[in-house]
């Protein structure tokens, strides 16, 4: 009970186990990706801290939880702290939202390290990888993977919900993001039809990125479906 699935095929070293635990794993596709393509760890994936506490047994450890609960701080850093105490813990790793002061609490529950999301990419990538004793060259290699926004998410004036919608769309970049897959990510609830909110955001964001970037990036609306987020050249 509170097992979470495997997202990728086990690696040779099945020792290398990776927990993620959010109820918005949308932000987490491309560390996932890092995680699984890059580092050849096995993902699993939990909704709550309380999954992951009723499943953790410290004789046989994941090499890392990277954690990420905008929602409910308090539960993460109590699961950090639980599993530092004890024998043997995995490196932990804390997600925050830098509006708040949460990075601090996680710090001080025991997080061996906090990044701030939505953020950069290529530092949450890189930290991950020094984390788990990557090759250094294989973290400098990280910036194709993970170019997917660090640039466009600091220097854009865009308000807290323009940083999660523009993080989901660059994630699935080329693919189209329906309402309700924005508004599960964003609100934690399903999209209500006739809910205008992401069409207002979205218009918000476009005008930003065309006055930053011109074409180079491009938001477009698809009729009866959702959004698509292209890149014609990344902007350095």
């Amino acid at each position: 009970m509170g097992k979470g699935f495997a997202l990728n095929k086990p690696p040779s070293d099945s020792a290398f186990l990776c927990w993620i635990v959010t109820p918005e794993i949308e932000n987490f596709s491309t560390i996932r990706a890092v995680l699984a393509d890059e580092m050849g760890a096995t993902i699993e994936l939990f909704h709550s801290c309380d999954a992951v506490l009723r499943a953790y047994d410290p004789k046989h450890p994941p090499a890392a939880i990277v954690s990420y609960m905008r929602q409910d701080s308090g539960a993460d850093a109590a699961m950090i702290k639980h599993i530092k105490s004890g024998p043997n813990p995995p490196a932990m790793i804390s997600f925050y939202n830098p509006d708040t002061s949460n990075g601090i609490t996680q710090f001080l529950a025991g997080a061996d390290d906090i990044v701030a999301w939505p953020g950069p990419l290529e530092e949450a990538a890189a930290r991950l990888c020094v984390r788990l004793g990557a090759d250094p060259q294989k973290v400098r290699s990280l910036a194709a993977l993970t170019s997917s926004s660090p640039s466009v998410l600091t220097e854009l004036e865009l308000t807290p919900n323009e940083k999660l919608i523009l993080q989901v769309l660059f994630d699935r970049r080329d693919e189209i993001v329906t309402r309700d897959e924005l508004s599960h990510a964003v609100d934690r609830r399903p999209w209500e039809y006739g809910d205008r909110k992401f069409d207002v955001h979205v218009a918000s964001i476009r005008k930003k990125l065309e006055k930053a970037y011109g074409e180079e990036i491009s938001v477009s609306t698809i009729r009866l479906a959702g959004y698509r987020l292209s890149v014609q050249q990344m902007a350095g």
